[in-house]
């Protein structure tokens, strides 16, 4: 493995704990039986709700995406790019693997 790849691993990682630190945190609890801040009953959308992750509709099934909140954007962005990454990854050493 290149140097500049293991350094850009532990990079990551750091970069990625840090966010979740940041946006996990607690705050003011979510109002999930409210209707009118769910958007085809599966989007969470709240402009008054500060955190990020919000507890889904049915208790125990996990955690979704305040989509009202400017972070979303940057989780999307980086679930697109991680797949990207895998891709090209995935093309370059098959590639120079034959």
């Amino acid at each position: 493995m290149s140097p500049k790849v293991s350094l850009l691993i532990p990079g990551v990682t750091i970069l990625i704990a840090s966010l979740a630190w940041h946006v996990l945190r607690p705050g003011p609890a979510p109002q999930p039986d409210v209707a009118e801040h769910w958007k085809l009953g599966v989007f969470y959308f709240n402009p008054d709700d500060a955190r990020l992750f919000v507890p889904k509709r049915q208790p125990g099934f996990g955690w979704t995406l305040n989509h009202a909140n400017p972070w979303s954007i940057a989780v999307y962005g980086l679930l697109f790019l991680g797949g990207w990454l895998v891709t090209a990854l995935n093309f370059l050493v098959r590639r120079h693997a034959l």
